[in-house]
């Protein structure tokens, strides 16, 4: 529990640090922990303004759920669109894909699948750059099973 915990933190930390790098790559793991930590420091401020609620604490717990929402959002948004502008150089596709979010309403699911595939790793045999597609760790260790017979 401790190790997947320091690894969210440190892929946390990563994507704060490389807030305003537009440049290199970013893996689709490293890509999908940032979104789970997303996820869960919102689920946070939701149950921290239920906690206000329920306590009476503050009277308008709705507002401070929203602007919490809010603030949090906007100071993400730049290290976000660094951190997809990498997961898209990886890819090797172009960064005006992103303007997808822009023109449809429903941008965000194609991103997302785009973001779902796998990265290609590039390869250079007798000078000529070939890509190949990620693949499972399995089917590695059945190549080299191959290889090595």
């Amino acid at each position: 529990m401790k190790k997947i915990l320091k690894k969210l933190l440190d892929v946390y930390i990563e994507f704060w640090k490389k807030g305003l790098d537009f440049n290199g790559e970013e893996t689709r793991k490293n890509y999908w922990l940032t979104e789970l930590c997303h996820l869960i420091i919102f689920y946070c401020i939701f149950l921290l303004s239920m906690y206000l609620i329920a306590g009476k604490i503050i009277h308008n717990a709705i507002k401070f759920f929203q602007y919490g929402e809010e603030l949090y959002f906007l100071a993400c948004m730049i290290p976000k669109l660094a951190q997809q502008t990498r997961r898209l150089n990886s890819l090797k596709l172009s960064k005006w894909i992103l303007l997808i979010n822009f023109l449809f309403i429903f941008g965000w699911p194609i991103l997302a699948i785009i973001y779902l595939l796998p990265t290609p790793k590039e390869t250079v045999i007798d000078g000529i750059a070939n890509v190949e597609k990620e693949t499972s760790v399995t089917t590695r260790k059945k190549k080299k099973k191959k290889k090595e017979q």
